[in-house]
C-alpha cells in the first residue's frame, strides 16, 4: 500500500482541531448541564442566599457560569429537578435495599438504619462485581444523599414518590 503524503489542507484542519480542543479547556464551565446534580445544593443554599449570590459563588469558586436568572428558573421548576435527582439516586438506593433485603424507602428515609445495615451487616450480593456495585452504591448514597440536610432529603422524597406513582 502506497503511503500518501499529508496535504496542506489536512494539516490546517488538524491545527484548527488542536486549537479548538485547547480553547475548550481554557473556557469557563457552564453549569447548565449540571443543574440537576447541583439542584439539591442550590435549593438548600437558596434558603439563606439570593439567586445572585449563588450564581456569583459558583462562578467565583468553580468557574461555573450559571446566571441568577438560571438559578431562579431552576428553583421555579423544582419538581422537574427533584424528579431528575430522584432518578439519579433511586438506582443506588435500590441496589443497597436489594442487598440488605429492605425496601428502598427505608434506606432513603432512615440514615441510622442505612448506616447500621451498611456498616454492620453483610450484603447479599453475587461475586466480586456485585460486591463492588454494592460498595459503590453505598458510597454514592453517603456522599450524594446523606450529605444533604434531612429537610432537603425529605423534600426530594416527596418527588420520588410522585415520580414512582406516575409510572
Amino acid at each position: 500500500m502506497k503511503r500518501q503524503n499529508p496535504k496542506k489542507e489536512d494539516l490546517e484542519v488538524f491545527e484548527i482541531g488542536e486549537r479548538l480542543a485547547k480553547h475548550s479547556q481554557e473556557r469557563e464551565i457552564s453549569a447548565r448541564g449540571r443543574i440537576t446534580e447541583l439542584f439539591p445544593y442550590i435549593y438548600q443554599a437558596s434558603r439563606r442566599m439570593s439567586t445572585r449570590a449563588i450564581s456569583e459563588f459558583l462562578d467565583d469558586n468553580f468557574g461555573f457560569k450559571l446566571s441568577a436568572v438560571g438559578v431562579s428558573r431552576a428553583l421555579k421548576e423544582e419538581r422537574k429537578h427533584w424528579e431528575k435527582f430522584a432518578e439519579i439516586v433511586e438506582p443506588w438506593a435500590m441496589e443497597v435495599a436489594r442487598a440488605q433485603e429492605v425496601d428502598m424507602d427505608s434506606i432513603l428515609e432512615n440514615e441510622a438504619l442505612f448506616l447500621r445495615l451498611t456498616e454492620k451487616q453483610q450484603p447479599i450480593v453475587s461475586g466480586s462485581v456485585g460486591l463492588r456495585t454494592y460498595q459503590d452504591a453505598v458510597e454514592l448514597l453517603k456522599r450524594r444523599w446523606f450529605a444533604l440536610d434531612e429537610e432537603i432529603r425529605e423534600n426530594c422524597l416527596k418527588f420520588l414518590s410522585k415520580s414512582e406513582g406516575a409510572e
